[in-house]
């Protein structure tokens, strides 16, 4: 079965005007961009792939197309609920990522988001050729987006779990883990020093946590039980 990786970050609500939001915004898709072509943003979503065309990038543009994408509900205008944007990497679908922002959102019942699914040509071996480089752009999304949790999740591992948060906690560890201070109240930061993972370091207000050097496969027996021991060790499984 297919493995393929997101990127997820969840942001809390966070009281900043439209032009502060749009050049955060901006500057993540520059992060992407830098990245490479696996992930970069080149074109906005649209219905049919074959009305696509390349997305003019300069912040001018970026900011006027977020700005269109203001929450509606009926043809009235929410901007309190944030923007959306939404773009893809490639016409050819094997190689084309999804890259999906809301960003804005000031209602406490809802969360901002950064989801960035890779591209199904990125097979396990691939992600762990490039471990390192999506290690990089994992921690410099959390330095512009903020969030308070986020993961790069395996689709095939995560059905084994019921989604991916329960009772205020992430509902398991993935391969590249972010909890922020909002995590941490409820997993002390003393089991973020010591538990028996791959690697853990201090990022923002919260913790980096890697399960394993190389990216979790939900295939091999060692890497469901090396998550599940972690699992246990932070409590993820009460």
């Amino acid at each position: 079965m297919l493995q393929l990786h997101t990127m997820i970050l969840w942001s809390k609500p966070k009281e900043k005007d439209f032009e502060s939001l749009a050049k955060t915004a901006y500057r993540i898709m520059e992060v992407l961009k830098e990245f490479g072509s696996e992930v970069e943003p080149k074109y906005l979503t649209v219905n049919r792939k074959k009305d696509a065309v390349p997305f003019e990038w300069s912040y001018e543009n970026f900011r006027n197309t977020l700005k269109k994408g203001v929450n509606k509900e009926g043809g009235v205008e929410f901007p309190e609920l944030g923007y959306s944007i939404d773009f893809f990497s490639s016409l050819e679908s094997q190689h084309s990522s999804s890259i999906r922002m809301k960003i804005g959102n000031h209602n406490s019942e809802f969360v901002d988001n950064l989801v960035i699914q890779f591209p199904k040509f990125y097979s396990i071996e691939k992600i762990n050729q490039d471990k390192d480089k999506i290690k990089v752009l994992f921690n410099q999304c959390i330095h512009l987006f903020q969030p308070y949790w986020g993961c790069i999740s395996n689709s095939v591992n995560i059905d084994r779990f019921d989604n991916y948060a329960k009772n205020d906690k992430p509902s398991t560890l993935h391969w590249l883990n972010y909890w922020g201070e909002d995590i941490l109240r409820n997993i002390p930061a003393i089991k973020a020093m010591s538990v028996p993972v791959y690697y853990t370091e201090p990022i923002e207000k919260g913790w980096f946590i890697q399960l394993k050097d190389d990216p979790l496969d939900d295939t091999l027996e060692e890497d469901v039980q090396l998550q599940a021991e972690a699992n246990k060790y932070y409590g993820l499984l009460s």
